[in-house]
């Protein structure tokens, strides 16, 4: 038998026992040392304010412990010495010789795969407006490569090129052509910017709308949406040019043929017919 007096103190120690038992289990950045933090111990309670839990932040990758990991596991970043490389040729562009400025497009061509430099892409864009006709397509190649390979980085590039064409540009008719025809070689990485081509449908210059004709017709929008077709059918009926009039028939022939409205709208009685006979063999 216990005594009242032994069973009390032998309560109280037990108390005592799970109290600190509970506290041990909730720590704190301050508290804790560092060799902690480095393990995967999840923390369930902070008191310090200001920033997320370590547990929650983006990690990127499944290696990733420490927050200045976050960079050096950039998945964008080239290695060193392809980035000299590439500034290099980035240079050579606005060389004078025409021979430097193709052996650095070719560079950049055979080599580049994302638009991840502001300095690369910039010389690409001022590319595309040399006087040698090699650089140019290359150039315009090269965005058009990079718009399907790193479409988010490439976009805000091509944003820039299709501005050269809007109404507070001041670029002359030359420019103007040059951009069209980049944006066609381009193709469907610019259909987002279809507007800034169908707007260069009424310029003064033929050339200009023969550029614009063709732009649309690359990008594939004059089959999906009804205001670039009929902008296009407005050149061919009406336009006073010869050129821009065969160009827009040439467009208007790649369209590929529409569905009727029935087809559309209604579905076929073999169709029902097959799923519902599917639909029992399962």
């Amino acid at each position: 038998m216990v005594r009242g007096g032994h069973f009390l103190a032998l309560l109280s120690l037990l108390v005592l026992l799970l109290v600190n038992r509970q506290r041990s289990s909730f720590v704190t950045w301050r508290s804790c040392p560092a060799r902690v933090l480095r393990t995967n111990q999840v923390v369930r309670f902070v008191k310090k304010k200001g920033g997320p839990l370590k547990t929650h932040m983006p990690l990127m990758h499944p290696f990733v412990t420490k927050a200045s990991h976050l960079y050096r596991h950039n998945i964008n970043q080239e290695p060193l010495t392809m980035n000299v490389t590439f500034y290099g040729a980035a240079k050579d562009l606005k060389s004078e010789n025409v021979t430097v400025r193709r052996a650095a497009i070719d560079i950049l061509y055979h080599r580049l795969r994302r638009a991840n430099s502001t300095v690369i892409m910039e010389a690409l864009l001022e590319a595309t407006y040399d006087e040698d006709l090699k650089v140019r397509m290359d150039a315009a190649n090269m965005l058009k490569r990079l718009s399907i390979s790193d479409r988010y980085n490439c976009d805000q590039f091509l944003c820039r090129l299709a501005a050269r064409l809007g109404p507070k540009s001041d670029a002359d008719s030359f420019e103007r052509v040059l951009t069209l025809e980049t944006l066609s070689r381009v193709g469907k990485g610019a259909k987002n910017y279809c507007q800034y081509m169908a707007d260069q449908l009424g310029h003064e210059d033929w050339l200009v709308r023969l550029s614009a004709v063709n732009a649309l017709a690359e990008t594939g929008e004059v089959n999906y949406h009804k205001f670039f077709r009929a902008a296009v059918i407005r050149r061919e009926k009406s336009d006073e040019n010869l050129e821009v009039r065969k160009a827009a028939s040439d467009a208007l022939r790649r369209l590929k043929p529409l569905k009727p409205r029935w087809m559309i709208e209604e579905t076929p009685g073999w169709i029902l017919r097959v799923r519902k006979k599917s639909s029992r063999r399962r």
